[in-house]
């Protein structure tokens, strides 16, 4: 029996996608070194990939920041300020680029409040603030030390009323690094 001319196309189609994806599966990059001597016992070693962020914690009260007027039984804040320091640091074998993301878990910032890094760009994915830059390249560890960059992530609120007020308690943040091997 003759099959259908479409379903040989969808057999040939299918077999094409399984040979593209075994192909990118097999020749995925990964950190590594190799060790070669030219004799019989050739060797290879992977490379230490290890990317950290550490910092303040994550919880930003912007409320004990600003300074609290009350003039005619209403309630101004000044502009308030708070920055949260955190540190990234390679303790790979292998320089790296990276990322900062930042995640809020009620998705946005409370009225009239921003957050940056200053001289980083940044764009939104849902909750997640990602913010980049040039410029955050991290050389491979040495046997002294592991290179590190502090990057400061700040918040600012001009609060002008009480529902701005109510709404700064406490924003919890989540930092991540996102880093890729760059040699």
């Amino acid at each position: 029996m003759k099959q259908p001319r479409h379903a040989v196309k969808y057999t040939l189609a299918v077999l094409l996608l399984a040979a593209l994806t075994t192909t990118e599966i097999l020749s995925a990059t990964y950190a590594k070194y190799i060790i070669s001597s030219g004799l019989v016992a050739d060797s290879a070693r992977v490379a230490v990939y290890d990317v950290t962020v550490s910092g303040s914690a994550d919880d930003v009260n912007l409320d004990a920041a600003g300074s609290t007027n009350i003039s005619g039984g209403n309630i101004e804040n000044q502009k308030a300020t708070v920055t949260k320091a955190y540190a990234v640091v390679n303790n790979s074998e292998v320089a790296v680029s990276y990322r900062i993301e930042v995640t809020l878990p009620g998705g946005n910032l409370p009225t009239g409040t921003s957050m940056e890094v200053t001289g980083a760009d940044c764009r939104t994915e849902g909750n997640t603030f990602i913010y980049t830059s040039s410029a955050w390249v991290l050389p491979p560890k040495t046997s002294d030390s592991a290179p590190q960059n502090t990057i400061n992530l700040v918040f600012t609120t001009n609060n002008t009323n009480n529902a701005a007020v109510t709404d700064l308690t406490g924003i919890g943040v989540t930092v991540k690094v996102v880093a890729t091997q760059i040699d």
